[in-house]
């Protein structure tokens, strides 16, 4: 039988042929946000939920939202070498978090610090920097007379251990501040030992 163009039987054949595939998006892709929209329909097209990269586990492949070709980049190498002045391991990527929003950084340094996490921002920085340890990888030694060191001596020490000099802040006196930095250091090594 054949069907009269223009007639209600022409009409529904061609809306059957027309019919568009469900997207089943039943793969992750962790990608650095913004994300471009045809980096996203590709995405969405191969079948890929889209999840933000701040989101992505350990290791996991990470694209960068940005690059019209979704460039791949690791999260993480599988065997990272320190350099000078760098601090290793998950303490450097929450400190990466440090500059902007100061929940994101904060529930990034609860997770490595856990109960031992310290209340002011200051001296979070100086746990995670304590954390993994100098340059070297092993962490600067804490008097167990610490209390009994002098003012300057304090700043010094709280000085290696935050990696950056002590100074004057909200809460009082350098030594002040360098107090609670070593304690803050002291509480954290003692919970993870």
């Amino acid at each position: 039988m054949e069907v009269e163009a223009g007639s209600l039987a022409s009409i529904t054949k061609a809306r059957k042929e027309f019919v568009m595939k469900k997207l089943v998006l039943d793969k992750t892709a962790f990608v650095r946000h913004p994300v471009l929209p045809e980096l996203k329909r590709k995405l969405n097209s191969e079948g890929y939920q889209i999840v933000d990269a701040a989101f992505a586990p350990e290791g996991e492949t990470i694209l960068d939202g940005s690059a019209s070709e979704g460039a791949k980049t690791p999260t993480k190498s599988p065997v990272k070498t320190a350099k000078p002045n760098e601090i290793p391991g998950a303490a450097a990527d929450a400190l990466a978090l440090a500059g902007g929003n100061f929940m994101a950084f904060k529930s990034a340094a609860k997770k490595i610090l856990s109960d031992a996490l310290p209340g002011t921002k200051d001296e979070i920085i100086a746990a995670l920097k304590a954390y993994d340890g100098g340059a070297d990888g092993t962490p600067t030694p804490i008097p167990e007379a610490w209390e009994a060191m002098t003012d300057d001596e304090l700043v010094e020490l709280a000085g290696k251990l935050a990696g950056e000099p002590v100074n004057a802040g909200s809460e009082g006196s350098p030594a002040d501040k360098a107090r609670s930095i070593i304690q803050a250091t002291v509480d954290d090594r003692a919970s993870r030992a």
